[in-house]
């Protein structure tokens, strides 16, 4: 079977995207719990009944869950091109 150079290459750019998203989403992921845990220790304190905001969580959750969807469909996409371009596919967990 010839090399195919197409495919070959759709798959190291969707490599790429992917990685960069995955590090966007664990960046995200990182700062909400920095974000609990500290409102966590604040709800913690004695004589004291503080609101908790959490529609930034909401948001922030939602941005995640974007950020998951396109994982998805790029990891789809991948695997479209995987086996023309002999590389390995991804599995999305």
């Amino acid at each position: 079977m010839p090399t195919n150079y197409e495919a070959i290459g759709r798959c190291k750019v969707l490599d790429d995207e992917i990685a960069k998203l995955m590090r966007t989403r664990s960046s995200k992921l990182s700062a909400l719990s920095v974000q609990l845990e500290s409102t966590a220790e604040y709800q913690s304190m004695r004589f004291t009944v503080p609101s908790v905001n959490t529609e930034a969580f909401r948001n922030e959750i939602k941005e995640i869950d974007t950020i998951n969807e396109l994982l998805r469909e790029k990891a789809q996409e991948h695997n479209e091109w995987a086996d023309a371009a002999e590389v390995s596919r991804i599995t999305f967990e």
